[in-house]
């Protein structure tokens, strides 16, 4: 990858949405990719008139005055640009999907709503350079084809298919946290048992994802907040071996069987886990770096 000044610490000068327009005059993951010139003036826009309930910020200018934007970037300039410009052969509702658009939004719980979906294409190319850096060669993204997330192979293991799912901050701490900023008491409703069975679900919905794959498959899950899992997972509330959905949940769940009754079954985790060959948690700190939390191992694993 050719140096770009989005690699490096870059000054801040006027504000951070001023200083994130001469870092894109520079950067083509920014030009190109994430904030390309038919959005770029409304992006501009909107800042002129700021978020005063969530204080809600391109997450790209955000990233800039904090100094990690190189790790927003960085996958960009290593698989989807070429000589500064678009790579050959990107599909293009993926590169739609990776322009910064979830800020256009009146309702301060739906533009969040929207940046958690956007974060978890963002996700997906980190992912990648994270195996990348565990050893991995990466073959093969869907920002090229159809199929899983990934592609990849290691000196260890044979061709393998990855499919990577986020789980990003929970609606009703959002809401706290609004709260907690407009000086009003903030308290957690959230249920540990609803946490841990909407992490089965969304590896259960990875699992399955990956049933179309003939290769090795591997379900990555990143999570934003880990210490909402933490206690949970450290303390053995889930057997992976043989998963169920934890019967005590009286928020997820029940919404969760109401919209499809398979999931009364009591094998139904387990099932979908077994046709799976590896299972990877991940943690992502607020600064975009990832940490191996668990590896699970399924099937000839």
């Amino acid at each position: 990858m050719t140096e770009c000044p989005c690699q490096s610490p870059f000054p801040i000068e006027g504000t951070s949405i001023e200083s994130l327009e001469k870092v894109r005059e520079l950067c083509s993951a920014l030009r190109e990719v994430y904030l390309p010139d038919d959005i770029w003036q409304d992006v501009k826009s909107w800042h002129s008139t700021p978020d005063a309930v969530a204080l809600h910020h391109s997450v790209f200018a955000l990233a800039l005055e904090r100094g990690h934007l190189k790790r927003l970037t960085s996958p960009i300039h290593q698989y989807l640009l070429q000589d500064g410009a678009v790579a050959p052969g990107l599909r293009a509702q993926y590169r739609e999907d990776l322009k910064e658009r979830w800020m256009h939004h009146a309702d301060h719980l739906r533009r969040h709503q929207r940046c958690r979906i956007y974060l978890g294409r963002v996700t997906e190319l980190q992912v990648a350079e994270w195996l990348s850096s565990q050893g991995w060669t990466i073959t093969e993204l869907e920002a090229f084809r159809e199929g899983s997330d990934a592609t990849a192979i290691h000196p260890c293991e044979s061709q393998t298919d990855f499919e990577i799912k986020m789980v990003g901050t929970d609606d009703v701490d959002f809401e706290l946290t609004v709260q907690s900023l407009a000086g009003n008491p903030a308290y957690s409703r959230l249920s540990p048992y609803a946490s841990v069975n909407y992490l089965l679900f969304i590896t259960y919905k990875a699992a399955v994802q990956l049933q179309r794959s003939d290769r090795r498959r591997a379900a990555v899950v990143v999570i934003s907040d880990w210490c909402r899992f933490k206690l949970q997972l450290d303390g053995g509330w889930v057997n992976w071996t043989a998963p169920q959905f934890i019967e005590q949940d009286e928020e997820f769940l029940p919404k969760l069987r109401e919209q499809n009754n398979a999931f009364a079954s009591e094998t139904v985790l387990r099932d979908a886990l077994n046709q799976i060959d590896i299972l990877y948690l991940l943690s992502q700190t607020g600064d975009f770096n990832y940490r191996l939390e668990k590896t699970l191992r399924y099937r000839s694993a």
